[in-house]
């Protein structure tokens, strides 16, 4: 019978591991309206405008060198990262709560990704490839690293000069505040902004973009905040389709930004015409609400952080110069609390739009097709009502702040009582959709925090969803054979947890989240009754300290560790 040792099962895992890869899988869909349009006629007499004396702390449009070249594999000249953090044996309930607010500067080599960083989808500001070598670029981040330690007050002034990350490069490169669940993409980030206090930089750390020096920022003073925006899109900004009013317009980064300039020159001129800049110019759906986005607080994780930053640095009534985000360029104004509604629905949803890692993408015919079906819909159930459940159509029950989201769902249902239905098909992020309104429900006030948790025992649904399902097809065999020994089993009771653990016919290598989990639970369940509860806690004991150690352990220049 094969015995192995502790060390040499954890090092077999952690050698398993090392072919584990978190690269975006293609594929998935969402509905998302999309299209093309020429600019209106408003927006290109503006885009015309060179840009003015008062917009002069706007984004410049002059761009670093980038890359569109592929990643390469691992260089000879690896860049040791941060140590493992504990952070990875959280449960992602208590990461999702995290967030941390931080700065970066960014040097592109010609092995990077000419992307966007941290962005969970694709958004290029399409600035020029880089031409330097990987090694060039090292050795430029860490003099600047250097520079950046001994005086942390130079981060902004170092980041404005040097950065290669156009969004981030104007804000002294202030990304604003992430959730650790998003930064989980990236764990290497993570392992160092836990290994850094606010107000400390760090040593270079790499990813798929290129060489990072990160500086950790304190949270901002709570407080609730009120805001609008105007929204400018372009052509390397494709994720407005997600959230357009219309058709996405036809136009270059520099003349969005020649736009962005320009109404911010005007609305910083006339604050109180904001709303009505924003229904004329603004290319968002909640341009019908005047760019109203919702109030929020300044701890809170917002979709878009570096609007939610500008937004906390602006005084009531005051509007912020433009911020580029993956929707285009935003100018943001802060507005005053007011009470605000909460709206329920259940949606009938006709998606037309796919879209994967890369950008959305949409076909005019089926946009059309669901148009018409959302439309005859809205039609039939007019006169029928009670069919509303059983549809033929994807179903979700959602429940939004006004102003937070669906904005033009929002107008159609203020008028209507609890039951009514929308009268015709709205377009959202989700698709077409056909609305039931209902009460709304109570309203779960989350708790935010700003550090990241530190257990002492793995959640092992984590450590499961990090091995995936084909390292667990060999782990959980391996551990039963190893384990079997500090249990002190008969044969005959080895033999049976030996079978449990045997999941070669449940398990393949594309088995779903869900499903692996339920043969986990299955095997764990199973032990239990095989071992009793004293027997079962010694088994837990060890399973919790080999995750643990797998967890904070895998080589560091693993695919799995390198990030999106």
């Amino acid at each position: 019978m094969l015995i192995l040792s502790r060390q040499c099962a954890i090092s077999f895992a952690v050698l398993l591991l090392a072919g584990c890869s978190l690269e975006p899988r293609a594929g998935a869909s969402r509905s998302t309206p999309n299209g093309s349009k020429a600019p209106s006629e408003a927006l290109a007499a503006l885009s015309a405008q060179g840009p003015s004396a008062e917009a002069a702390s706007a984004p410049a449009t002059s761009a670093p060198p980038q890359s569109a070249a592929p990643a390469a594999t691992r260089p000879a000249a690896f860049v040791a990262p941060y140590p493992r953090a504990t952070w990875r044996l959280a449960q992602d309930d208590d990461l999702d709560r995290v967030v941390l607010w931080f700065s970066q500067i960014l040097i592109r080599h010609a092995g990077a990704r000419n992307e966007v960083p941290f962005v969970l989808g694709y958004w290029s500001s399409a600035p020029p490839p880089a031409t330097r070598t990987r090694e060039e670029a090292l050795a430029l981040a860490q003099q600047l690293a250097e520079q950046a330690a001994q005086d942390p007050s130079r981060f902004a002034e170092l980041a404005r000069r040097h950065s290669e990350d156009l969004p981030s490069r104007d804000e002294g490169g202030a990304v604003g505040g992430y959730k650790a669940t998003v930064l989980n993409m990236w764990p290497q980030i993570l392992d160092a902004l836990a290994a850094l206090q606010p107000g400390q930089s760090s040593r270079v750390v790499e990813t798929k973009y290129g060489f990072h020096i990160l500086y950790r920022s304190a949270p901002p003073a709570e407080a609730m905040m009120g805001g609008a925006h105007i929204v400018i899109g372009h052509e390397n900004a494709p994720w407005l389709a997600v959230f357009a009013a219309d058709k996405t317009p036809k136009r270059s980064r520099e003349e969005a930004l020649r736009v962005a300039n320009e109404l911010y020159r005007r609305a910083r001129a006339e604050p109180e015409r904001f709303s009505e800049l924003a229904k004329e110019f603004s290319e968002h759906a909640d341009a019908v609400a005047g760019g109203d986005f919702g109030e929020w607080s300044t701890r809170a994780f917002a979709s878009f952080p570096p609007r939610s930053r500008r937004l906390s640095e602006l005084a009531v009534g005051e509007v912020g110069a433009p911020i580029e985000t993956h929707l285009g360029f935003e100018i943001v104004r802060r507005t005053a609390l007011r009470p605000r509604k909460q709206y329920r629905a259940h949606l009938l949803i006709f998606p037309f739009d796919e879209f994967n890692d890369a950008a959305p993408n949409t076909d005019a015919s089926e946009r059309q097709k669901a148009f018409l079906q959302a439309n005859a819909a809205a039609t039939a159930l007019a006169r029928t009502p009670a069919r509303f459940a059983r549809w033929d159509a994807g179903h979700l029950v959602w429940q939004w702040e006004e102003g937070r989201e669906l904005a033009p769902l929002t107008a159609l249902l203020e008028p209507l009582d609890v039951g009514q239905i929308t009268a015709k098909p709205v377009v959202t992020e989700y698709g077409f959709v056909v609305a039931q309104r209902l009460a709304p429900e109570p309203v779960e006030q989350l708790d935010w925090h700003t550090e990241l948790p530190a257990p002492e025992q793995p959640d092992l649904a984590r450590f499961f969803d990090y091995i995936e399902a084909a390292n667990a097809r060999t782990f959980l065999p391996m551990f039963a054979t190893r384990v079997q020994q500090e249990l002190g089993l008969t044969d005959a009771a080895a033999e049976q947890l030996r079978a449990l653990h045997d999941v070669s016919g449940r398990l393949v290598d594309n088995t779903p989240y869900h499903v692996l989990m339920q043969v986990v639970g299955s095997v764990l369940e199973g032990t239990r009754q095989l071992l009793g509860e004293q027997g079962y806690a010694t088994y837990r004991a060890v399973l919790n300290r080999d995750a643990a150690d797998i967890l904070l352990g895998a080589p560091a220049d693993s695919p799995r560790e390198q990030g999106f």
